[in-house]
């Protein structure tokens, strides 16, 4: 792990009890984690997730899960940010970029729809 081990979150404060709950397991144990639900007829999703987040092995099977269930997904793996990283545009050189590209996923859908 490098220099965002502990997955800071923009802001601090409310967010670290879930991102500390979601460490410890309690939404893989209690049912409430996305990855119980079903995907099917989902609209396409894109995840964006740091690759030292604290969210990243779900993010991948939530994606892989998704494409299982016939749902248009794609993951974005961001080197060197922490989780909320695409929240902190002007202070993460990534942030930019990467609302950048879910503004052209945005874009995408939207034209498909018209």
């Amino acid at each position: 792990m490098g220099q965002f081990a502990t997955d800071p979150l923009p802001g601090g404060g409310g967010g670290h009890g879930a991102i500390r709950s979601l460490s410890r397991g309690e939404a893989w144990r209690s049912g409430r984690s996305p990855l119980f639900g079903n995907l099917r007829g989902l609209p396409p999703v894109r995840v964006h997730v740091g690759e030292e987040g604290i969210l990243l092995e779900g993010s991948r099977r939530y994606v892989a899960q998704a494409v299982e269930a016939g749902v248009g997904a794609k993951l974005d793996v961001w080197h060197g940010v922490p989780h909320g990283f695409v929240g902190s545009i002007g202070s993460l050189s990534a942030a930019g970029p990467a609302l950048e590209a879910v503004g052209a996923f945005r874009r995408e859908q939207l034209s498909r729809t018209s």
